[in-house]
């Protein structure tokens, strides 16, 4: 809800005697946040945004319509935008004791946005292009002071990305449809007149197709001893990923594929690091 300025992201420690609840909107999404305390030891925090312009016609989507109608124009444009997503993220969180923490984090997200035109003229066109995409994770962290002068702290997860982009032209062909005795025998002319009503239909000519899947698995542990003027930090992780991507454009009116693009790969990473401090001077 900001032009410019500073992000700080601050994730949820879950560790709340009361529970809450935060609800909030703007013109396009809807937010809610909650808080349920279940035991002293034991919390679930979640939250929820969902997306309500595609539902509510307010002003802001009727700003972001570029309707152009001007009688003295020969050339008519239409763009109907199309804006849905929703995300879900959890979190439970679980303190046996003071010096130790388990937290549990799920995160869903899903998104689809689309736009479409039409260009009125001697020859009618349109195209639309629309963007779906949808990511899933989780991941279980662990917090624990053994004593004043160790530190441990582990984490591991997995997530996820699908993506897939849809751009279709094509010609906007008017059909005229007569309407035989649209009254039903009623009337003065006992229904017998005719009607005609206008549509269009899309022939599809060219498309534009891409799909992306992409996955990560990543583990991390570290350890931190501090005593008197000496800290010692060391750590050992391991990340692989892999991605699939697909591409093809075709021309639909001859069957012919114009380009294509197939790939996919997987990279695995281990990483470790040590580290010694040490202060000259007593702080």
């Amino acid at each position: 809800d900001r032009i410019a300025g500073l992000i700080e992201l601050t994730g949820k420690s879950g560790k709340n005697n009361q529970p809450y609840l935060d609800l909030s909107a703007n013109l396009i999404n809807f937010n809610l946040l909650a808080n349920i305390p279940v035991t002293d030891k034991f919390s679930v925090t979640a939250a929820w945004r969902r997306s309500y312009i595609d539902q509510w016609q307010n002003f802001l989507f009727y700003r972001l319509i570029d309707d152009l109608d001007n009688t003295n124009d020969p050339i008519q444009s239409t763009i109907i935008p199309v804006i849905k997503y929703e995300d879900i993220n959890a979190k439970i969180s679980f303190h046996p004791s003071d010096n130790l923490e388990f937290n549990i984090n799920l995160l869903y997200g899903s998104d689809d946005q689309s736009r479409d035109f039409e260009l009125i003229q001697t020859k009618d066109y349109y195209r639309n292009e629309s963007l779906n995409g949808n990511n899933a994770g989780v991941s279980i962290n662990m917090n624990w002071q053994a004593n004043n002068e160790w530190f441990h702290y582990l984490s591991a997860g997995f997530s996820s990305l699908d993506k897939s982009i849809i751009d279709e032209t094509g010609e906007l062909k008017e059909i005229t449809e007569i309407i035989e005795n649209p009254g039903q025998g009623i009337g003065k002319g006992k229904g017998l007149a005719k009607t005609r009503e206008k549509s269009y239909t899309r022939l599809t000519s060219d498309i534009d197709n891409g799909t992306n899947h992409l996955e990560e698995y990543r583990a991390w542990w570290k350890s931190t001893y501090d005593k008197n003027n000496f800290r010692t930090d060391a750590g050992i992780g391991i990340v692989s990923d892999m991605y699939k991507y697909r591409f093809f454009a075709q021309q639909t009116e001859q069957n012919i594929q114009s380009d294509s693009i197939v790939d996919n790969n997987k990279m695995t990473l281990i990483n470790g690091f040590l580290q010694e401090r040490f202060n000259i001077n007593d702080v």
